[in-house]
């Protein structure tokens, strides 16, 4: 089995998207039915 490893630019990315994300920052898909309004509204 392969490991893989995050490297600190990926770690710093995953860190801020977080962040982004605890301020509200983000898009929140619970459901298909969320996932298909999302994309219909693109």
């Amino acid at each position: 089995m392969k490991t893989l490893k995050i490297t600190k630019s990926v770690k710093a990315k995953i860190d801020k998207a977080h962040e982004e994300c605890k301020k509200g920052n983000c898009i929140k898909l619970s459901s298909h039915e969320d996932i298909d309004k999302y994309f219909d509204s693109l």
